[in-house]
């Protein structure tokens, strides 16, 4: 694990709100994923029980980089997690016709980036 996971996991699994930063390429991204995955399983999360968490990125490119870290780290569960971008008629739901089955979705109000 990476400093900035060492020092937040503990906290953010026992529930604790944790507010880190760093520099770059230092494992944010998956210091949040793995609590937010953990609660949802515990929790019993499943397609049809609705959206469990909502994250809100500033930009479209942290957008798209927080979905794929999520959809690669949740692999093996069924969380269904989505992406809605905004900016004109930017809409991209990774399951869209089960748009209503999302229970992790990653958004942003931002249209700019990749």
């Amino acid at each position: 694990m990476t400093e900035i996971q060492t020092a937040s996991l503990p906290h953010a699994l026992a529930g604790r709100d944790v507010v880190v930063g760093a520099k770059k390429r230092s494992g944010k991204t998956l210091a949040f994923v793995v609590p937010v995955l953990e609660k949802l399983f515990r929790e019993r999360y499943t397609p049809g029980r609705g959206v469990g968490s909502i994250i809100l990125c500033p930009t479209r490119e942290l957008a798209c980089q927080t979905f794929e870290v999520f959809k690669s780290v949740a692999r093996h569960h069924s969380f269904s997690i989505g992406l809605l971008t905004g900016g004109g008629n930017s809409v991209d739901l990774e399951e869209k016709d089960h748009g209503n089955d999302i229970n992790i979705l990653v958004c942003t109000p931002s249209g700019f980036g990749p």
